[in-house]
Order: C-alpha cells, then structure tokens, then sequence
C-alpha cells in the first residue's frame, strides 16, 4: 500500500509504500507492530501500531496531535503486518 496521510509520521511518512504480510496473524507476533487494519464501523483502513490493553486491542498513531487512538472493535479486522517500508528520497 502506499500511505495517503501523515497518521504515522514522522516514521511512515506521507507516500511510504508498506508491504504488508497477510499471513503471520499470530496475535503475539502482532503486538507492538505495524499493522493494516479493516474497521468495520467507518469502512476504512488505517495503518497503525497495535498494542494489547486491557480493554483490548488498541490501535495507535505516531502522529497523535492530529489522529486519535482507536480500539478496535469485534468486527475490526486486522488485515497483516508491515513486513517491509519504502521511503521516497
């Protein structure tokens, strides 16, 4: 994918293309990752970091003055984890 907003700057900035692996879903290996994920109620999808909390999975942008935390909820999805990021120069 290539990202289309600053969600995830100054890491993942404007552009980055990420390639995602849709394959390793196992939820331990997904903690504190980058990770694409499907949210059911917005039908959209963001890249983010996921993170375990107690009141579950919790989504969370680098920018965090312009993007808020999400948790996700039971029909969220995540869809893989960032495998490999390109920057453009």
């Amino acid at each position: 994918i290539i990202l289309n907003d600053r969600s995830m700057a100054p890491r993942f900035d404007l552009d980055t293309i990420v390639i995602i692996d849709p394959d390793n879903m196992n939820l331990e290996d997904l903690m504190d990752k980058y990770v694409l994920a499907y949210l059911a109620q917005e039908d959209f999808i963001v890249f983010r970091q996921l993170n375990l909390i107690k009141k579950g999975k919790l989504l969370i942008p680098t920018n965090n003055n312009l993007y808020k935390e999400t948790l996700l909820q039971e029909k969220d999805i995540i869809l893989g984890i960032c495998k490999e990021a390109r920057w453009s120069i």
